[in-house]
Order: structure tokens, then C-alpha cells, then sequence
């Protein structure tokens, strides 16, 4: 897969070389804000009643960047503590938060259960049922940084888009332009075996040696015609 867009970035920021994750999503999320092994931060994968949340001694990576003049933004995921307001991302260094904040969710309308679970900073996301949300979150984060220019602060964002996440779902746009990708490889393919059988037909019929009774028989047919036989 060509990333050119993301080895740009990479060249030119900071590529983590030693990082740690976990066998499901929490854990590892907790790992990369904490800075700490799983079994130092979480090894659990809490669910929507779940009273989990993470030792609030640790200070977490947001808010090492707020303290240090950074601007911190985060669109997406959370899954890390949301039993109470303390552990919620605007508490934790954030400055501005939208996303979901348990395990998973509906992709187009946030729903999960009887409940939405869809939040802008400390209220409920009115954008809720919009339309797909990681392209809700991925046009936040162009606005995010494109008002950077007017801020002096350096940018942390947070990017823990949900399209990777269960339950596995697309948008209407995203399915048919899979279904035509799907359709022309299969095209593509069916021309290539056709021209590769055609090959090995002409090849077969090159190397095929004439037979010599059939030229004898032509010879004959032609000695018969001259003598009137």
C-alpha cells in the first residue's frame, strides 16, 4: 500500500520507535496516552457499565503538551474512562474534544444499546446521525488544522478514528466505489486469463509438429488431379 500523505508526515515529525501495545484496544490506547507498559496503566476492556478509569495520578501525554505550550485537540475514540467527568478527555489535556467515548458504536447515528454515544467537549455532538462519522471527525481535524496558522502554539491532534473499529460499516459512497474497485479487478483478471489462454493456444500450435501423412495425402490428391485419375 502507497501512504505518501503519512510518510510525508513521518519524515518530517517524529516516528515512534519503541511503543508498546496490547492484545485489544484499551490498553493499548492507554499505553500510548500514558506512556507506560499495559500492565503498569490497564489490562482491562471496559464496557458501557463499566466504573474503569485510569489512576489519575499518571499525568497523561495531552496535558505534558498543554503544560508545555501546546495546543491539544482530539477527534474520535476515547475508550478510556468515562464513569465520571474526571476521567473524560477535556480533563485529562485536552482542550477541545468530538467523538464517542465507550468500546464501539453504530458508525452513522452513534448509537450503541438504547443509548447515542456522541459528544462535542462536555455536551452531546449535535451533528449526531450526520452521516459517517469518521469523515465527520477527519473534516474537524482539516478545520483544526487549518486554523493552526492563527495560533502561535505548536498542535498536538489526537486522530482515533472509529472506521477501523466494529461494528464493521461503510457509507453508501464508500460501499459502491468498493463494489466498482471489486467489479474492474474482476475484469481485469477475466481479460488476463483470457489473453494468457489464447497465448498458450498460439504457442501450442506453433510447436504442434505437421504431420506427414497429411502432406503425403496432399500429394497425392495433386499427382491424381494432373493424370485425370
Amino acid at each position: 500500500m502507497l501512504t505518501p500523505t503519512l510518510d510525508k508526515l513521518a519524515a518530517e515529525g517524529l516516528t515512534l520507535e519503541r511503543h508498546y501495545v496490547y492484545r485489544y484496544c484499551s490498553p493499548t490506547r492507554g499505553s500510548f496516552l500514558s506512556g507506560r507498559l499495559p500492565h503498569h496503566d490497564h489490562q482491562a476492556n471496559p464496557g458501557g457499565q463499566s466504573a474503569f478509569g485510569p489512576n489519575l495520578n499518571m499525568t497523561l501525554l495531552p496535558q505534558k503538551l498543554k503544560d508545555a505550550g501546546y495546543r491539544t485537540a482530539m477527534r474520535g475514540k476515547w475508550h478510556y474512562g468515562f464513569s465520571s467527568t474526571k476521567y473524560l478527555p477535556l480533563n485529562r489535556g485536552f482542550e477541545d474534544h468530538a467523538g464517542y467515548l465507550q468500546g464501539a458504536c453504530d458508525h452513522l447515528d452513534e448509537s450503541t444499546g438504547c443509548a447515542v454515544d456522541s459528544w462535542q467537549n462536555s455536551a452531546p455532538d449535535t451533528r449526531n446521525n450526520s452521516g459517517y462519522d469518521s469523515w465527520r471527525h477527519a473534516a474537524d481535524m482539516v478545520g483544526i488544522i487549518d486554523k493552526q496558522a492563527a495560533d502561535p502554539r505548536p498542535l498536538f491532534l489526537y486522530a482515533s478514528l472509529h472506521v477501523i473499529h466494529n461494528p464493521v460499516s461503510a457509507a453508501a459512497r464508500a460501499a459502491r466505489a468498493a463494489r466498482a474497485a471489486r467489479a474492474a479487478r474482476a475484469a481485469r483478471a477475466a481479460r488476463a486469463a483470457r489473453a494468457a489462454r489464447a497465448a498458450r493456444a498460439a504457442r501450442a500450435a506453433a510447436l504442434a509438429p505437421r504431420s506427414r501423412h497429411r502432406r503425403s495425402c496432399l500429394r497425392c490428391t495433386r499427382r491424381r488431379s494432373r493424370t485425370g485419375a
